[in-house]
């Protein structure tokens, strides 16, 4: 079984020739919904998006993974949001993601290649910002923030927290809203301690990811396999040259 990640979709359908994948183990970095409008994406294609993906997790169970980005975690607790909120559209991707409020994550540990996955990743500044043991093993971090999502709306959540780099007034992003100057600007030893996969900072080219220290950050409109070590672009998937 290989390890297929499928980085910010943002209503684009590049997503699709996973749906008849019926082998491998398929992990969606979220952010499902909020397309740029440069990119001619529009409502429809949003509400198509989420049917298919969030239908294929359904009856795939134990082989794919639905994290949950910024741009999915308002609708989902039915709050204003700070991301690209689609006010119009609101209250129909509200009941979407109560419709599959189940099967959503925001940290996802995989045993077999010893990787965290969550949408922006784990910035250690930002972890060690809530006062938490550095040494917990990853299945532990990855339940706490997995608790984070049922949480009352009348507590405060950290996953709310954005740094100055995405126009917030944090001093770190939470893992769904670190930007990736973030974990740029940590050295090697500043890192968590294990390997990270995750998306969220959207990079020019098609294809391309960024591969620092012991992780990589893959937001480009493009399909990755992973193996534990190595990061490529998924067989049915092109890069831009």
């Amino acid at each position: 079984m290989k390890t297929i990640i499928c980085p910010d979709v943002h209503s684009r359908d590049y997503y699709k020739s996973l749906l008849s994948n019926t082998e491998d183990k398929i992990i969606f970095l979220g952010d499902y919904g909020d397309p740029y409008s440069y990119e001619g994406y529009d409502d429809d294609d949003t509400i198509e998006a989420m049917y298919d993906i969030f239908r294929f997790a359904q009856d795939n169970p134990d082989r794919v993974v639905l994290l949950i980005g910024n741009h999915d975690i308002y609708y989902y607790k039915g709050v204003r949001g700070n991301a690209r909120y689609n006010w119009a559209l609101s209250k129909q991707l509200e009941q979407i993601y109560q419709e599959f409020k189940d099967l959503f994550r925001v940290a996802y540990w995989d045993e077999e290649t010893q990787t965290m996955f969550t949408h922006a990743g784990i910035n250690k500044k930002w972890w060690d910002s809530l006062e938490l043991p550095i040494d917990w093993t990853p299945k532990q971090i990855q339940d706490y923030l997995n608790n984070l999502l049922l949480m009352g709306d009348g507590e405060y959540n950290t996953l709310y927290e954005i740094s100055r780099y995405r126009g917030g007034w944090n001093w770190n992003g939470s893992c769904i809203w670190a930007d990736v100057h973030e974990h740029l600007a940590l050295k090697q030893d500043e890192c968590m301690p294990f390997k990270q996969i995750f998306g969220h900072s959207q990079l020019e080219k098609t294809g391309s990811f960024i591969h620092q220290d012991n992780w990589w950050m893959c937001d480009s409109r493009a399909i990755f396999e992973y193996d534990g070590e190595t990061l490529k672009l998924y067989n049915n998937v092109n890069s831009e040259q």
